[in-house]
């Protein structure tokens, strides 16, 4: 039998000491590897939704599409718990087709995710705005409705969770703009009409809940050629002010995006006309609680608008800039509906400084050949990171009645981060091809997760099968 010298715990502790001297202070920022949280060769997932806190509680939902009849729905969820592995699929809603819609999540620092959707009921005319909640370590409950059903077709609403479990919903309805709100002990009051329609239209209202508990509103008014950008403040006390436009008239908006940092700085930015394509304006809000004039920051061939405001105030856009147009003869050859046009697209940044004035907008990172296009932007509460994800392709495609898409089986995500310092990493490819785009959230650490739809075994006209994947982002 073998036998060795014994080491001296002397010597071992002088060893480990040498070693932890020469071992990097910090270990390297990095994305782990996909995991699939639910596959199948029968539903096609669509609109996936991710949250995470503080201390790693994190939560992913998504809605699921039969596709062999066309005749069933529903909304799946997982959730991770810190220090836990991701938990089975849970099936939160199984019904027939036109089932809930518009997902979004929240979670606050308690580890308790809230999930928000719009649900059309059987034989109604209209849907009305639901919630689910999921307190850490619990069950999701049933939905609970916060009004009753509209009467007209499926409402647009935004959503925001503070970390003390506070909340908000507002959504838009025939008649007016209603919101409901959730105190800090999980208690929400019914959704009321706060602004009533006395002529015109009001759509895709915005919402931004301060940490005083003042509300930031804004949304667009009116409709095709005449649709212009609106916004109101409400104090913590239920004082409102004034509402006040901020585009003209006479000009048609739309793609409006709303984002602030709960500390009183605030972003609006919106597509301006153009079928499918227009220019990007913004405002930031300024000292007096008051959006500032628009400024224009493109040139006028942009869409897939997407906003994000630091802990210092320092406001980002991301957008699509078309670049150029291919041939006819490039365009792909795909079963399904035959494409317009392809257009060669680039994302760009823009960025404001708290006190000072719009930078010139910058493509970010791709290779030669490639369009990058769907970005998406997050930032964290108490620090001044950001993260941004695009996905990449050979090219974006232009369908009859303004749907865009992309060759699925060249498509893939990539993201980037910015740390505290304003410096943007080097992106890196988070997910397989033939996928995206991402939906992501971002904690104050920076640590973040990503989720999007996976189509695996390409094969024409349809995939084998459709997974949804979640990564995750640890700083460096």
């Amino acid at each position: 039998m073998a036998t060795g010298r014994l080491v001296s715990p002397v010597k071992l502790l002088s060893l480990c000491a040498v070693l932890a001297l020469l071992a990097p202070d910090d270990a390297p920022a990095q994305w782990s590897a996909p995991r699939a949280l639910a596959s199948s060769r029968v539903w096609a997932y669509v609109e996936v939704a991710v949250a995470r806190d503080d201390s790693g509680t994190q939560a992913v939902a998504w809605r699921r599409e039969e596709t062999l009849e066309a005749a069933l729905d529903g909304v799946e969820a997982a959730t991770r718990n810190p220090g836990a592995p991701w938990s089975a699929t849970a099936v939160l809603s199984a019904t027939r087709r036109d089932g809930p819609a518009s997902l979004h999540l929240g979670i606050d620092d308690r580890g308790e995710a809230l999930l928000f959707w719009q649900n059309a009921l059987p034989n109604r005319p209209g849907a009305r705005p639901e919630v689910l909640s999921k307190p850490l370590g619990s069950r999701w409950s049933r939905p609970s409705p916060l009004a009753r059903p509209g009467n007209g077709e499926s409402e647009e609403q935004s959503i925001a969770v503070l970390p003390d479990g506070r909340a908000a919903l507002v959504f838009e309805r025939l008649g007016g703009i209603w919101l409901a709100r959730r105190a800090a002990d999980g208690r929400w009051q019914q959704a009321r009409k706060i602004i009533a329609v006395h002529e015109g239209l009001f759509n895709k209202p915005q919402l931004l809940l301060e940490r005083d508990g003042s509300l930031v509103l804004a949304w667009i008014r009116g409709r095709s050629h005449s649709a212009y950008v609106q916004s109101l403040v409400i104090g913590a006390s239920g004082r409102r002010g004034r509402i006040r436009t901020l585009s003209p008239v006479n000009r048609a908006a739309s793609e409006l995006r709303l984002s602030g940092n709960g500390r009183g700085s605030a972003l609006l930015a919106w597509r301006r006309s153009g079928p499918g394509f227009g220019l990007v304006e913004a405002s930031v809000m300024g000292r007096k609680r008051r959006f500032e004039r628009p400024v224009q920051l493109s040139a006028g061939t942009d869409r897939e608008l997407v906003t994000a405001v630091d802990a210092s105030g320092e406001a980002t856009v991301l957008f699509t800039h078309v670049v150029g147009v291919r041939r006819a003869d490039q365009l792909p050859q795909d079963a399904g509906e035959a494409p317009t046009r392809a257009d060669v697209t680039a994302v760009q940044l823009v960025t404001h400084t708290p006190d000072g004035d719009w930078d010139r907008p910058r493509a970010v990172p791709s290779p030669p050949g490639e369009s990058t296009l769907h970005p998406t932007v997050a930032a964290s509460k108490d620090a001044n990171r950001l993260l941004a994800t695009w996905t990449q392709a050979p090219f974006s495609v232009s369908y009859s009645g303004g749907n865009q898409g992309w060759p699925t089986e060249a498509a893939r995500d990539e993201a980037s981060t910015r740390d505290s310092a304003g410096v943007w990493e080097a992106p890196t490819q988070i997910s397989p091809l033939s996928s995206g785009p991402a939906s992501i959230a971002i904690d104050r650490t920076g640590k973040a997760t990503a989720a999007w739809i996976a189509y695996k075994s390409q094969s024409k006209p349809e995939p084998s099968f459709v997974t949804v994947e979640v990564a995750e982002y640890e700083p460096g």
